[in-house]
């Protein structure tokens, strides 16, 4: 049965449909988080947030951790989901061979996907399509996501796109502490530029960052610097055993 609460929703759902038959791939739980998402995890149960649009959803581990926030939120899921190296990167990233085989196979990396959420067909809308072009496509179907998180080439280059065409929308992402071949963290320039155009709040902790309408908090304030200090402690104590 579908929880959708609008008719934008239920049309999406139309031109992205789930398969009839499950596919035969087994689950694989893998999750890029390099941390932080506490703080998106915060919005979302303090403002009941209930759409969330997220750009690059690889294998799904964060929409796995937004689902479990609230049984009523709708994740839709914008990813090509290609056929590329996932199983080599899979293997460098220790994960097992069984996993790397499957991925593999032919569509491995989206069939994947959707055997991950096959029992949540109704909670999450896979868009296999390439963004930003597919964004001007759900703004023209008049969908309004609450919060939208940005996981995908690293650049910023949606940013602007999605406040204009989502203006409502909480922006937030990943990949703060990536850095490039050149040693630059690409992300922080166009985030950072954004925040100063727009007169918004930027708040990070390790890989994830949120663009905020609201100062932090003095609890909040206090919550990232003894996360920090706790971090500083452990690579200390990592830097003295090595």
């Amino acid at each position: 049965m579908s929880i959708d609460p609008t008719a934008e929703l239920k049309e999406l759902r139309q031109r992205y449909p789930w398969p009839q038959i499950q596919p035969d791939f087994f689950p694989i739980r893998w999750s890029l988080d390099g941390g932080g998402r506490w703080m998106v995890e915060q919005r979302i149960r303090e403002r009941k947030l209930r759409i969330i649009l997220e750009i690059g959803s690889f294998l799904g581990g964060s929409v796995e951790q937004w689902l479990q926030i609230d049984p009523n939120l709708i994740v839709i899921a914008v990813d090509p989901w290609p056929e590329c190296d996932i199983a080599d990167y899979a293997r460098r990233s220790g994960r097992s061979e069984e996993e790397a085989t499957q991925l593999e196979r032919p569509d491995g990396f989206y069939q994947t996907f959707l055997s991950n959420f096959w029992n949540q067909r109704d909670r999450v809308i896979p868009v296999r399509e390439y963004s930003p072009a597919v964004l001007h496509e759900l703004a023209l179907l008049g969908l309004r996501p609450d919060l939208i998180y940005l996981d995908c080439d690293k650049s910023g280059t949606e940013i602007e796109l999605c406040h204009k065409l989502f203006p409502n929308a909480l922006m937030t992402g990943d990949d703060w502490q990536w850095q490039n071949e050149a040693g630059e963290f690409p992300i922080r320039e166009p985030v950072e530029a954004f925040c100063k155009q727009h007169d918004r709040y930027l708040k990070t902790e390790n890989a994830t960052w949120i663009i905020d309408d609201q100062p932090p908090s003095l609890s909040f304030r206090f919550r990232t610097l003894r996360r920090s200090i706790k971090q500083r402690f452990k690579d200390r104590k990592a830097s003295r055993a090595a």
